[in-house]
Formats: C-alpha cells, sequence, structure tokens
C-alpha cells in the first residue's frame, strides 16, 4: 500500500466533499492481495533453480543431462541433488490444464505532464504516450490470441489503474479488459512507478505455479535502493520479472528496466520495433526448462546467496537463471508473514466496532467488463481521533475483496485513509465521506467482503453475496 495520493486529486475516489488542505487527507491506494504462508517461502529444504539454455541462435537447447551442469552457492560447488526437464505445450492448445505459470502483464499508463498548472492535470496526454500505449496493447493482445499454452494464467495490470482483470485464462475477456486501459497523465513527484512494480511482485508470490511479470514502460527513473528492495522481493517470492521499452529503436541497454530484469533471472527486450516478438520472447514459457535442485547451508543465515550455473557441454550457450536466492531466518519469516488485516479478511468473522456503512453497486468498466463498487461511508464526526498540535489524527484501511465459492481472493483492492485535520475541517466533514473501491472480475457468483479497520486494531467487517453479469 504505497500509492500515495493527495485526496484532492482523488474526488472519484472520496466522493462529494468539502475542500480540505492536502496535508489534512491523504489517501493511499493499491490492489490487495492476501500475504499467504508460502509467499515468502523458506528454502532450507531445497533450492530450485530453473535455467533455460540457448544455441547462438537463441533457440532453446533440450538434450542436456545432469551431469552437463555445474552449480555454485556463494563460490562453492553444490551437488544437484534433484533434477528435471520442463517441455512446454504448444502454444495455442486448449487451456485445460491445472496452473502452470502465472504472468502478469503490467503495462505504464502514467505520463509526466510538465506543464501542471496549480495541481490541475490536462486533459488528454501527449500523442506519442498515447501511442506508446497502443503499441503495446496491441501486441499484447495478439500475444494472449496466439501464445498462451496451457496452464498459463494472465492478469492485468496498469501502473495507475491498478489490477484490471483477475487471474484467468478466458483470452476474450482479458483482451476486452486490456482495451479499456488508457493513459493517464500526472504531475512531476505525484506517483512512484516502482511502488506499483513492488506491489505486482508481492501479489504473484501468492499464486501457484512458476511466476512472471512482463513489464512494458517508455523508462523509469533510477532509485537504486527500491530497485533493490523489489529485486529483493522478487527473489524471496520466485518472481521473474521481464521488461520491455516501449520507446523502440534507439532505447539504451542499460537502463532500471534492464537492471530489474538482469537482476531476477529475466529478459530485457529493447532497441527493437517488434513488439509483437517482444511480447512473444517474454511472456512465452520457454519450450525446454532445466530444473536444478540443491540442498543448501544447514542453518539459514538470513542473507542473500549469490548462484552460478555454468553448462559443461561443447557448445556457445547463453545460460539464463536467477542470479541469487535469500535464505531468510524464521524470525524474518513470521515478520513477513505477519499482517493482521489478512486474518480478517479471509476469515468470516463480523464486525461492526467502526461508524461505517457498506454499499454494494453493480458496475462496469468500459463496454464488457463487470465490476462492483463498494461505497464506505465514513462517520467521520463518530471517529476516535488523536488530537496532537491542534490536529486530529487517525489512520484507516478499507478492504474490499470478491471470494470464489472456495474462498479464494479472485480480486481485491484496498485503499489507507490518513487523517490529520484541523479543527474546521473535522467540523466541515461532520457528513461524513465516502471512500469507494471498484472491482472488476468475470461474471459469476462471488462473496463480497469488506473490511475497514483504523490503527487500534478495531474493524468493521461483512460478508455479503454478490452476483455479476
Amino acid at each position: 500500500m504505497r500509492h500515495l495520493l493527495y485526496a484532492c486529486l482523488l474526488a472519484a475516489a472520496l466522493g462529494a466533499q468539502p475542500k480540505i488542505g492536502p496535508d489534512e487527507l491523504r489517501i493511499a491506494y493499491a490492489p490487495y492481495y492476501p500475504r499467504q504462508a508460502e509467499t515468502f517461502r523458506t528454502e532450507a529444504q531445497l533450492v530450485d533453480v530453473t535455467v533455460v539454455v540457448r544455441d547462438i541462435h537463441g533457440r532453446t537447447v533440450n538434450s542436456l543431462t545432469r551431469e552437463d551442469f555445474e552449480l555454485y552457492d556463494r563460490g562453492r560447488k553444490r551437488e544437484i541433488t534433484a533434477f528435471s526437464v520442463r517441455t512446454a505445450a504448444p502454444a495455442g492448445a486448449p487451456q485445460n490444464a491445472a496452473p502452470t505459470r502465472s504472468i502478469a502483464l503490467l503495462f505504464d499508463d502514467i505520463f509526466l505532464d510538465l506543464s501542471c498548472y496549480g495541481g490541475v492535470l490536462r486533459p488528454r496526454p501527449p500523442a506519442p504516450a498515447i501511442g506508446a500505449l497502443l503499441r503495446m496493447k496491441a501486441a499484447a493482445v495478439k500475444f494472449l490470441r496466439d501464445n498462451l499454452r496451457p496452464g498459463d494464467r494472465v492478469s492485468l495490470f496498469g501502473i495507475w489503474s491498478g489490477q484490471v482483470f483477475p487471474l484467468s485464462a478466458d483470452i476474450p475477456k482479458l483482451v476486452a479488459a486490456l482495451e479499456w486501459l488508457t493513459a493517464h497523465e500526472v504531475c512531476p513527484g505525484q506517483f512512484n512507478k516502482l511502488n506499483a512494480i513492488e506491489d505486482v511482485v508481492d501479489y504473484l508470490g501468492t499464486l501457484p505455479g512458476r511466476r512472471s511479470l512482463v513489464f512494458t514502460s517508455l523508462g523509469l527513473g533510477r532509485n537504486r535502493i527500491q530497485q533493490d528492495e523489489i529485486v529483493a522481493h522478487a527473489l524471496k517470492a520466485g518472481v521473474v520479472i521481464h521488461t520491455l521499452n516501449a520507446a523502440g529503436v534507439g532505447s539504451l541497454a542499460y537502463t532500471p528496466l534492464g537492471d530489474l530484469a538482469e537482476s531476477t533471472g529475466g529478459q530485457y527486450f529493447h532497441n527493437n520495433n517488434d513488439f509483437d516478438r517482444g511480447f512473444r520472447e517474454l511472456g512465452m514459457a520457454p519450450e525446454t526448462e532445466y530444473a536444478l535442485g540443491f540442498v543448501p547451508e544447514a542453518v539459514p543465515d538470513g542473507g542473500y546467496h549469490k548462484l552460478a550455473v555454468r553448462v559443461t557441454a561443447a557448445g556457445r550457450n547463453a545460460v539464463v537463471y536467477r542470479p541469487g536466492y535469500y535464505a531468510p531466518s524464521k524470525q524474518e519469516e513470521a515478520h513477513l508473514r505477519e499482517r493482521p488485516i489478512d486474518r480478517i479478511v479471509m476469515s468470516a468473522e463480523a464486525g461492526s466496532a467502526l461508524p461505517f456503512s457498506i454499499t454494494a453497486l453493480g458496475d462496469q468498466i468500459g463496454d464488457a467488463v463487470p465490476a462492483v463498487s463498494v461505497v464506505a461511508h465514513i462517520d467521520v464526526k463518530a471517529l476516535e481521533f488523536r488530537h496532537r498540535a491542534g490536529r486530529s489524527e487517525q489512520r484507516l484501511i478499507f478492504v474490499a475483496a470478491l471470494l470464489d465459492p472456495q474462498r479464494n481472493v479472485v480480486i481485491g483492492k484496498q485503499g489507507v485513509l490518513e487523517f490529520n485535520l484541523k479543527d474546521n475541517s473535522l467540523a466541515a466533514l461532520a457528513n461524513g465521506i465516502n471512500a469507494t473501491l471498484t472491482l472488476p472480475a468475470p461474471p459469476g457468483s462471488y462473496a463480497l467482503r469488506t473490511v475497514v479497520q483504523q490503527s487500534d486494531g478495531r474493524f468493521t467487517a461483512s460478508t455479503k453475496p454478490v452476483e455479476l453479469r
């Protein structure tokens, strides 16, 4: 939950309300993904290293054996105790297999407006920005229609838009949702793209099978510390990041986009205008992969372990694998997994400790994607605030999630409202405010789970059946 914007720019999210200062009420929003036990898996028993070997023509090599590999952990040679060869099914085959790959397609749908006037945004982004997103969407549509393999599941995201469609193998619905994605223009300093990337990486870490993120953008600002955090999350969660530079011919080889891919064992597609090929190379499962497993040190040390894989077989081969892994201690794993609101969301527990009312309204994204809009009315005057330095302070977390019959989260969103109100602003909000989260999902029957929690842990929660048509 790191996408922090001034509330005055989010009138659509908060509904009609009196004008208050941007330092008095802020909202952070992001997709919601329950952090499950396997999100940060311990690797004390076996470290799995997936390796792709290509010849000088870029074709995958499929004839290697265990004896053709050497594996090193922090420079020390390890015995390969597990070995298998994975062969992908042909693209375009019927999608009736159990999930084997979870893929997130993340589109950079925000572009900087360098001529902001008093925080008011121009109504449309510049033509180059619109064109770049349109080209990426067209290439992604072709990838979805022609290149998915049995067992592949795809979820769609925008940097600004969040999760556009939940994990699915329904290609027509994915294509329809993708058409809805549009470009948004923001003023410099109002949005951090790296936050969105980290959110999607954490989401992928909760999903089954092998996990990969394909991110397309015209570019990223360089923030070495946050990039390292994203890489650490990806390596801990077993997520491979692939990146595609939407600038095409002329894009540089060494950029933050390239760094993210190289540091997680992914590929960076750049300096090329064949974006259909880019999505195909980054999104498709390689025809042949080798799974190498070894037993690490007996006691996890909580540190990063650099890996090296060497192919001893003859030939000039390119070898791709994740460059390292983390061996978190038990204390670190417990800390990473601990998030009380997840327990509330995933339970059937009801609560009514806070002054909220929840309304669910049928909605639609674009022309084809059904949705439910969840409106939480906040009775501000009944909230308990901490008063300090002439301000009234409170922090609220609002989560809305659609659950399938097995109580898995199909899609979820969350908002954090931070109040730091002056007395006159508190009085002006006496009638309350509305916070709205919209959840698109495939047609079907769901349980809508909503939770509002304040900083002292007290919460209001409810579960309602909803039907999307």
